[in-house]
């Protein structure tokens, strides 16, 4: 799944569920990238909780009817992974921001790098977005 819009890209790969507490209620390991005029971050690894997940589509869903207040999502390590989409004006423009990050580990330490950035995308993306989540929680495959 990938989001465009005014000034950026956003992408999520679905790897795989892992049912953690329940079978029916995986976490979901996905990959994400992103891509603004100013930097370019390449794919990493991000897990998010499943009641996490149900809210987001929730709350989701319910911006995406209304173009009025926000959905936003955090990993379980939110350094490594955080979206965030809302609406910008009362002219349903609609905005994605956005944190993605990653740990290197070195003989002697480990160092936490992640960049921040956002972009203005048009509600059919935040549709798209919303699709792209009822499908990872579902058992459609290929998501």
């Amino acid at each position: 799944m990938h989001i465009r819009g005014i000034g950026g890209e956003f992408g999520l790969t679905l790897l795989h569920k892992t049912p953690n507490q329940s079978p029916d209620e995986p976490d979901l390991h996905v990959q994400c990238h992103a891509k603004t005029p100013l930097f370019i971050m390449e794919a990493t690894n991000a897990w998010l909780e499943w009641p996490d997940v149900c809210a987001f589509v929730k709350e989701l869903a319910e911006l995406n009817t209304t173009l009025n207040g926000k959905a936003e999502i955090y990993g379980m390590s939110p350094s490594d992974f955080t979206l965030t989409i809302t609406n910008l004006d009362s002219k349903g423009h609609m905005g994605v921001s956005f944190t993605i990050g990653s740990r290197s580990h070195t003989d002697n330490g480990q160092f936490k790098s992640c960049v921040t950035g956002g972009f203005e995308v048009l509600p059919s993306e935040v549709e798209a977005l919303l699709s792209w989540f009822k499908a990872a929680i579902t058992n459609e495959p290929d998501t």
